[in-house]
């Protein structure tokens, strides 16, 4: 599914793609500078990973990478990624943050990746990769991003660690044990690296469990077990006070 090439100097095509079904592991895709990315899953857990936070990837949503920010992918089990390559324009955000994909723009990238590009010399092309732009332009920001430790070391190394999924289950004490220190240590290095407690920063990544069990089609309850609460009322009440709506409507 790919259909890259170096750089852009008289290249005609406005967009690439380039599409990935891998099972478990983690990948670094193709850097093309100076083309931008736009990561999306259609299928399966992702994880996009940048120096300064992981992005979760439920079905909806999605991750802008600029040209200049290295990143890699991390995959729980079979999962098919697809990344839009774009050219550079004056619109273009700076930093790579998440965003809700909307459906039009979905079907925009099932379409591209058709394609394997979009090329400038053809008409439809060229005003499909319009569309794509301007789709992509007024994409709305997630809160999908979970914030990592910005230096090597003992919260670095267990952030990592629960965001991959291997010791979510010990919970903090376990983790801390896991690292060699004991929880009051961990929690200080927690807040000293990130300004926030690893309590809160653990509840915002059992939200995101959560929400790919919703988009998944399973129930609020069975979210509210994944988020590791044991009501869905109070999974509701918090999950609402996190992101100021409901689940099912955040799904939405």
């Amino acid at each position: 599914m790919s259909s890259l090439r170096r750089g852009v100097g008289r290249d005609p095509a406005l967009v690439r793609t380039f599409g990935l079904r891998l099972g478990s592991g983690t990948i670094a895709p193709p850097r093309v500078e100076p083309w931008h990315q736009l990561v999306t899953a259609a299928s399966g857990r992702a994880t996009v990973h940048t120096a300064a936070a992981a992005f979760p990837l439920p079905a909806g949503t999605g991750v802008w990478i600029p040209a200049h920010v290295p990143y890699r992918i991390a995959l729980a089990g079979p999962a098919e990624v697809r990344l839009l390559y774009v050219r550079p324009c004056a619109e273009s955000r700076a930093a790579a943050v998440p965003l809700e994909i909307t459906p039009l723009l979905a079907e925009l990238i099932a379409r591209t990746i058709e394609h394997g590009a979009l090329d400038a010399r053809i008409p439809a092309q060229r005003r499909l990769a319009a569309v794509v732009a301007d789709e992509i332009a007024a994409l709305h920001e997630s809160t999908l991003a979970i914030p990592l430790p910005p230096r090597p070391g003992l919260a670095r190394d267990a952030a990592i660690a629960l965001i991959a999924d291997d010791a979510r289950a010990l919970g903090i004490e376990g983790v801390a044990a896991l690292c060699g220190v004991s929880r009051r240590t961990l929690e200080r290095a927690f807040a000293r690296e990130l300004g926030v407690g690893i309590a809160i920063w653990l509840r915002r990544l059992r939200f995101v469990d959560a929400l790919h069990a919703l988009r998944a089609g399973r129930s609020v309850t069975d979210a509210a077990f994944d988020a590791g609460y044991a009501a869905p009322s109070a999974f509701i009440a918090a999950f609402k006070r996190e992101f100021l709506t409901t689940p099912r409507a955040f799904v939405r």
